[in-house]
């Protein structure tokens, strides 16, 4: 006879109820895993009351670790299946898998820990307080990681999947991330922690990447809260005619290489700061980039938008403004002369300059024609 699942979650629950001690702060590991691999304290209920997390093995010889969430002497929730291990396919003495984290974040922030373990605020719709993340971890790969986040329902007492975020790092350059992308209708929405399987949940992020780089699949790209406040302070200074601290502030968007110079705009501009979603902000962070000096990285986004973007009118003029400082005139021009057609009947409102460039261009080409001839 087969047992109902809610008798046997209790058979497994009660020993481990009646082994804890009075008091959460108390609590003593090794009473309830034989072989305790981490212990985290976090508000992950976020109801004012730090939670325990447990990962561990009950026995030495258990292949994977199990997670337990204890509030004070109550068992929230554990699972068996969320860190199996997940077979490499470069060493057979090594496990792919999970592993578990918790940040914490300020209202209309997320935090992600990107490959290098490091945490990063997203401008991103969340809740105060701390959350519980599993973290993708996979041998030989640099390039990205996945943050699964986890939040708790009261309605289902358990962890739910409420986030799944991607995070790529620049590997032709720095090594640091160099994108976020969130993915509201994953193929893990809406599971719970105890019903999450981390082998397969391991192997549908996978396909989960395949799909995005094709373009199968869509995410949303987020910005980090840091490049938010600096383009503010940048867009600040140049209207104040504050040149100097302007310049200072474009300087922190650049990205340094391994040999300590800063690594070549193609390698990383348009990851970084082309947000499919938001066009006019990447077009700005470009006219800023122009109008301080650094002219490959204001050419290199800008390009992007017009080629994703081709009724973004005033990105004309600011990639033709960049090519002709450059001094690729040939570019400018053809950039000149399509932005005054897209301006149509607003021609009385184009900038000088564009007509003067372009007269002289075509009075350079006419003198050069009447040479030859």
């Amino acid at each position: 006879m087969t047992l109902p699942i809610s008798y046997r979650l209790a058979l497994v629950i009660f020993p481990i109820l009646f082994s804890l001690p009075a008091q959460a702060d108390n609590l003593d590991a090794t009473q309830i895993l034989s072989d305790v691999k981490r212990i985290l304290k976090a508000d992950v209920r976020v109801d004012g009351n730090d939670e325990t997390i447990l990962i561990g093995k009950r026995h030495p010889d258990d292949r994977s670790p199990i997670l337990f969430v204890f509030e004070a002497d109550t068992l929230l929730t554990e699972s068996q299946r969320a860190l199996l291990p997940v077979e490499n396919a470069y060493s057979p003495a090594s496990f792919d898998g999970f592993e578990v984290e918790t940040v914490s974040s300020d209202p209309n922030l997320t935090r992600i820990i990107d490959v290098q373990g490091e945490g990063v605020d997203l401008v991103y719709p969340s809740f105060s307080g701390d959350k519980l993340i599993l973290k993708s971890v996979e041998e030989d790969n640099g390039r990205y990681n996945f943050n699964v986040q986890f939040s708790f329902d009261e309605g289902l007492a358990d962890f739910i999947i409420t986030n799944v975020f991607l995070n790529t790092n620049n590997t032709r350059c720095d090594q640091g991330l160099i994108s976020v992308f969130a993915f509201p209708d994953s193929p893990l929405s809406d599971q719970t922690l105890q019903d999450f399987d981390g082998r397969e949940a391991f192997h549908e992020l996978k396909e989960l990447n395949r799909d995005f780089q094709t373009g199968r699949r869509q995410a949303t790209k987020l910005m980090p809260k840091e490049v938010s406040i600096s383009f503010e302070q940048a867009l600040a200074a140049f209207k104040a005619n504050e040149y100097s601290y302007f310049k200072e502030i474009m300087g922190s968007f650049l990205v340094g290489g391994r040999d300590g110079l800063s690594c070549s705009a193609e390698d990383y501009i348009v990851a970084k700061y082309y947000f499919p979603e938001n066009p006019r902000w990447s077009n700005d962070l470009g006219f800023l980039f122009e109008q301080s000096g650094y002219l490959k990285e204001a050419a290199t986004l800008l390009g992007m938008i017009v080629e994703k973007h081709p009724d973004r009118v005033v990105t004309y003029l600011n990639l033709a403004d960049s090519y002709w400082a450059l001094g690729n005139v040939e570019r400018a021009i053809l950039m000149y002369k399509k932005y005054m057609n897209l301006m149509g009947e607003r021609k009385s409102r184009v900038p000088e300059r564009v007509l003067e460039r372009i007269n002289l261009e075509q009075l350079k080409h006419g003198k050069e024609n009447d040479s030859t001839s």
